[in-house]
């Protein structure tokens, strides 16, 4: 889902805007809609439903049976190559240190891209061997992880093309 003039709107609530604990996996406001990165988040539930699997790419041994995954827009269907896994944290106002994948809602410039990968890689749980390169279209999933405070577990993917 996305609303860019109410950027957590479904955060609680259902596809028909109803209350929901749920939510639905939404796209960053800041994001652009028709570009080549996409920042979503989503729940991870409990019952198995939405980004629940997620956090299971903190382990290699997942990754290796599972490199590529879909994720379908309203127009086409994709596929995805995981690039990387990654354990962050938001972190509080005042922080200097820290990887804040969530301000990067473009790679426009090569320089972004590279100070985006960067910080990631410093992270990442595993090396995957697959490489983004400057203009790939990404995929950065995001969900909660209670492995610290304010955790958040990260996925990020680039887009395969035939």
């Amino acid at each position: 889902m996305y609303n860019a003039r109410n950027p957590l709107a479904y955060l609680g609530h259902d596809f028909y805007g109803q209350f929901s604990y749920a939510g639905v996996p939404f796209l960053d406001s800041d994001c652009d809609p028709n570009g080549d990165f996409y920042l979503v988040y989503g729940h991870r539930m409990n019952t198995g439903a939405m980004f629940s699997d997620l956090v299971k790419y903190e382990k290699s041994d997942f990754w290796e049976t599972h490199p590529t995954f879909s994720f379908d827009t309203l127009y086409e269907e994709r596929t995805y190559e995981v690039v990387m896994a990654i354990k962050a944290r938001v972190l509080n106002r005042g922080e200097r240190n820290g990887f804040r994948y969530y301000n990067y809602t473009s790679l426009d410039t090569e320089e972004e891209f590279e100070e985006f990968m960067d910080q990631a890689r410093e992270l990442s749980c595993y090396d995957t061997g697959v490489e983004a390169t400057y203009g790939d279209e990404l995929l950065v999933l995001s969900t909660c992880y209670h492995y610290t405070t304010n955790g958040r577990f990260v996925l990020i993917a680039k887009r395969i093309t035939d």
